[in-house]
């Protein structure tokens, strides 16, 4: 969420899995908003059990001719 409006707002989503030497995306999604403060929607995705997985995110905002991108990558849970 900003705090002011911005021309464009977007969230790409990396959903990756351990293969057992490296983390590969698997899936990914993205979210966008227009002349907005914020953006939301939801993702409905299926998991393997034995696996390991994370989210890895990279945030996009544009106001006028000004950029900021952001990445991120989540803690890993496992799938039992």
């Amino acid at each position: 969420m900003t705090h002011t409006y911005v021309s464009e707002l977007k969230l790409t989503l990396f959903l990756q899995k351990w293969n057992g030497q490296s983390w590969v995306d698997i899936d990914n999604w993205t979210l966008s908003n227009y002349n907005s403060i914020s953006l939301s929607g939801s993702i409905i995705t299926d998991f393997q059990s034995g696996n390991y997985y994370r989210v890895r995110a990279q945030d996009y905002a544009k106001n006028g001719s000004k950029t900021d991108i952001q990445y991120s990558t989540s803690s890993y849970i496992f799938i039992n």
